[in-house]
């Protein structure tokens, strides 16, 4: 990426001088030491300890409250060609730090420090980027998500290859930058049935090539009754597609179609995977279709 950026992890009065239409922060840092409560006198004995993250260390020490001008820790933070904005804690229901950041896609979720997206899922799957790199974890493929921990520095846990040991996690402050996390629906080979949505019948099917010929949008999220999810995401896709004709019985095969649609994705419990149960499709090589999932 050609811009250069990185998070800081800001008190209150930097805040509200950096971004005073954003923030209402008098009493920041006493919502933050009310937070911490207990976990205070653990904290202060540092030697009883072992530390499992960078965050609670950098907690314990008082050049973690050492506060540059506003002016200079943007200078020193982020080029100006970077769209700076704040996330705060507090508004996910969670640790009231707050982070100036950029580099991150508008598509990406943030994860960073002790701050995960509340969009971010387990049972969906995701790529994964370090901030302010072109470099993704899992050698770039998108991987479901297992869990998310709780604490500090969240423990994030994706789908391994092995039930036994499994060594696809990270935790949320592990990277100063933080990640920016990218939603899939679909996935490589995904096999769907056409239908024709006026005559409710099967016109053909699709072999899914590329699941992310844009990077997919999340449109929204709805929790229903019993802790079932519902997802809808605007997909960009290229596929391999089969028409069927029941008057000549004869199939047309048409490459590397690009297409265009709303994927509407459900996770039935906590411990399942998200599964596409259709696609509405906006641009296609047929009008007036949808796509359903080969049972």
């Amino acid at each position: 990426m050609a811009s250069r950026s990185e998070a800081i992890c800001i008190s209150a009065n930097i805040a509200e001088q950096v971004f005073p239409d954003q923030c209402s922060v008098e009493g920041e840092w006493h919502k933050l030491e009310e937070f911490w409560g207990g976990e205070k006198q653990r904290l202060q004995d540092v030697e009883a300890q072992t530390l499992s993250n960078s965050l609670e260390k950098h907690l314990m020490y008082d050049d973690c409250i050492y506060e540059p001008s506003p002016m200079n820790s943007l200078k020193e933070g982020f080029s100006s060609e970077v769209d700076l904005r704040m996330i705060k804690g507090e508004d996910i229901k969670d640790i009231p730090t707050s982070y100036v950041i950029g580099g991150f896609a508008p598509h990406e979720f943030i994860v960073i420090g002790t701050y995960v997206d509340k969009n971010i899922l387990a049972g969906f799957q995701y790529k994964v980027r370090k901030n302010l790199t072109d470099e993704y974890l899992f050698d770039g493929k998108a991987q479901h998500l297992e869990t998310v921990g709780l604490g500090y520095g969240k423990r994030l846990t994706f789908e391994g290859d092995s039930l036994n040991e499994n060594d696809n996690y990270f935790w949320s402050d592990s990277r100063v930058h933080g990640y920016g996390f990218t939603f899939q629906a679909i996935s490589s080979n995904a096999v769907f049935r056409i239908q024709d949505t006026t005559t409710k019948q099967d016109i053909g099917r699709i072999v899914i090539n590329s699941p992310s010929v844009s990077p997919d949008v999340e449109i929204s999220t709805v929790v229903q009754d019993g802790g079932k999810i519902e997802k809808r995401v605007a997909v960009h896709f290229s596929c391999d597609v089969v028409l069927s004709s029941s008057c000549t019985q004869q199939n047309v095969f048409v490459e590397d179609v690009v297409a265009k649609g709303e994927a509407v994705m459900v996770r039935g419990g906590a411990t399942s995977n998200a599964r596409v149960v259709k696609i509405v499709l906006d641009e296609f090589i047929m009008e007036r279709c949808i796509l359903l999932p080969e049972e």
